[in-house]
Order: structure tokens, then C-alpha cells, then sequence
């Protein structure tokens, strides 16, 4: 099995709670509240997430002392915004976050030509709709 076709189905699947939470809220199809916590919780999860990645090749791979530590930053982050009492503040710290590990992905993984591009495509659907999601809250 080709692991690129297979990645991008995965991550673009990963997208569809970044999408739909929104539009539901505007179509009124779930309450802003609830909107807003769910799309929290799986930003946070989803950001989280890609600290793994670092975790498990810093692990595997470099073990990387600098790597390791930066792996940790997305869970912190996450975990924190989680309790934020100010939605709008969560989801742009969150947004943050995103880019933040992008650009760090960027430079790690600077020879994977496909990693790049997908990470590219799906952190900015992600920061987005980040957006989309605090405009809506206003």
C-alpha cells in the first residue's frame, strides 16, 4: 500500500470536525456553546497530537533533547486552553499553536517534500477555520 495516498485520506478525514463544527453552529444545528467546546476539545486533541510526532522521532530516530522538549509544548498548550474560561482566547491560542508547530515541522522534517506539503495544506484548513470558528463567536 502507497502510504501517500493513504495519509492524505487520514488527514484530510481529520479535517471534517474543523469543518462541520462550525457550519453547524452557524445552521444553528448545535448551540454556539456547544460548538465551541467541541471544536476545543478535538483542537486540542488534534494539536496534542502533533507534539507526538515529535515525541515518537526524537524516540526513534535523532533523540533529540531540543525535539523532545518542543513534542511537550502542544500538549501544555492544549491542556491549558481547555480550562481558559474565554472561548475566543482558547481558539486563537490554539490557532497559534498550529502554526507554531508548522513552521517547526518545517524545519525538522525539511527533506520529507510529502510531510511538508500535507502539514501546509491541513495547518492552513486548520488555522482557518480557527478563525472561521472565533468569528463566530463575536
Amino acid at each position: 500500500m502507497n502510504v501517500v495516498p493513504y495519509s492524505k485520506l487520514l488527514g484530510y478525514c481529520g479535517l471534517l470536525p474543523f469543518l462541520g463544527l462550525p457550519l453547524l453552529s452557524f445552521l444553528e444545528g448545535l448551540s454556539p456553546l456547544l460548538s465551541q467546546t467541541l471544536f476545543i476539545q478535538y483542537s486540542a486533541v488534534i494539536l496534542a497530537f502533533l507534539g507526538g510526532v515529535h515525541w515518537s522521532d526524537a524516540l526513534s530516530r535523532t533523540f533529540s533533547k531540543m525535539q523532545m522538549s518542543v513534542a511537550m509544548l502542544p500538549s501544555l498548550l492544549a491542556w491549558l486552553c481547555l480550562f481558559n474560561p474565554n472561548g475566543r482566547v482558547s481558539i486563537l491560542l490554539l490557532a497559534s499553536g498550529f502554526i507554531f508547530m508548522l513552521l517547526y515541522d518545517l524545519r525538522v522534517f525539511s527533506s520529507d517534500k510529502h510531510y511538508k506539503r500535507l502539514r501546509i495544506e491541513l495547518t492552513a484548513v486548520t488555522v482557518l477555520m480557527h478563525f472561521v470558528m472565533a468569528g463566530l463567536l463575536a
